[in-house]
């Protein structure tokens, strides 16, 4: 998957979704070669995604019943 169809994918510019990437490969959070993306660090992109598991199998909004 592209840069650009990943953009596509998220609703967001390539420009955003190229930022984002190399941040997430500065930071050592992910690293991406040859078209497949290793996470280093779940936390770290948990805590950047601003991940909440409550939202959807916790007492979120979206709690399965």
């Amino acid at each position: 998957m592209t840069q650009q169809e990943l953009a596509d994918a998220c609703g967001t510019t390539s420009v955003h979704m190229n930022r984002v990437v190399r941040k997430l490969r500065e930071t050592g959070v992910v690293d991406i070669s040859r078209g497949q993306v290793t996470v280093l660090d779940s936390q770290a992109l948990w805590a950047l995604g601003s991940f909440d598991p409550a939202y959807l199998y916790g007492n979120g909004p979206l709690k399965l019943t």
